[in-house]
């Protein structure tokens, strides 16, 4: 166990329902889903707008439409031949979580905090400031469901992760509503770009005062 003034960490053994969850994500049976989702958005951006192109050049018949479908087809497998070889590596990382068979459990007492505007649907980022004034970073769209019900952030907030691909099993707000101090402009394509913008989960360098505006 590994305790500091704000932050505490434990360990405690996987639930049935984490251990199917894992399972699932290291069988590989949650990559048709990708597929298809995949499939859709690569429609949207290549064949609509083909189509509505074939269109307005009056270029009818099966042919074109033929050429089309097989640029999508190409682009598809290109895609996800790439994607591919990070799915195994996320499906390797999910299978020693299960071999592993603990969930890693941290404890935060919050004093502080600053919300980051969300830039399209990455979900919903804080710096969080802790009792020894080090500073959490916490994003993703698990954060809506304690965010509507008024209850994050909270001034003491527990999170459950799986230890090897730090998936996020559980998230629990058991102290009092901390007031948003501020809200700081959405991360900038060249922060992401330079590796500026924190990990889920990350306690930062950054000192708490600095970041607010």
């Amino acid at each position: 166990m590994a305790a500091h003034p704000g932050h505490e960490t434990t360990y405690r053994p996987l639930t049935d329902e984490e251990r199917r969850d894992l399972e699932h994500l290291a069988s590989g049976k949650a990559d048709l889903g990708s597929d298809f989702t995949l499939f859709g958005c690569l429609s949207v951006l290549i064949l609509l707008p083909g189509l509505w192109l074939l269109d307005r050049l009056d270029w009818s018949g099966p042919l074109p439409a033929a050429v089309l479908f097989a640029l999508l087809l190409v682009v598809l497998f290109r895609v996800r031949r790439k994607l591919k070889r990070g799915l195994e590596s996320y499906r390797a990382l999910h299978a020693a979580d299960l071999e592993d068979g603990r969930a890693e459990v941290d404890t935060y007492a919050i004093t502080d905090a600053l919300r980051v505007e969300e830039f399209e649907d990455e979900g919903s980022s804080y710096y969080l400031r802790l009792a020894n004034d080090r500073v959490l970073f916490l994003s993703g769209q698990y954060l809506y469901e304690p965010e509507e019900e008024g209850v994050f952030p909270s001034s003491r907030v527990r999170t459950a992760r799986a230890v090897k691909s730090r998936l996020l099993l559980d998230i629990e707000c058991l102290g009092e509503p901390v007031a948003v101090r501020a809200t700081l402009p959405p991360f900038t394509g060249e922060e992401h770009a330079r590796d500026g913008v924190p990990d889920d989960g990350d306690i930062t360098d950054e000192t708490f005062e600095k970041l607010v505006p």
